[in-house]
């Protein structure tokens, strides 16, 4: 199975790959899930809620959208 990340880069899943190592299996797979997730607006890893907690204990929480997924490098970007 081969996605495209936005960065014009082919990310390459490999279930023999998954199959001997399930580690690394697994790693390779969430990467070709953001890198389809950040094409597709409907996928379930393009938008989340991140929440944090301020010093005096109030929570804060805001919509995140995934914009970059580059494998290679291991960079992850976001708009909020």
């Amino acid at each position: 199975v081969v996605y495209r990340s936005t960065m014009d880069t082919e990310v390459f899943f490999s279930p023999t790959a998954a199959a001997t190592d399930p580690i690394e299996g697994g790693l390779q797979r969430a990467w070709c899930e953001l890198c389809a997730a950040t094409r597709d607006r409907k996928h379930g890893f393009h938008t989340f809620t991140l929440a944090t907690v301020d010093a005096d204990g109030l929570p804060d929480a805001r919509t995140m959208v995934l914009r970059v997924a580059d494998e290679t490098a291991r960079i992850l970007r976001f708009n909020c």
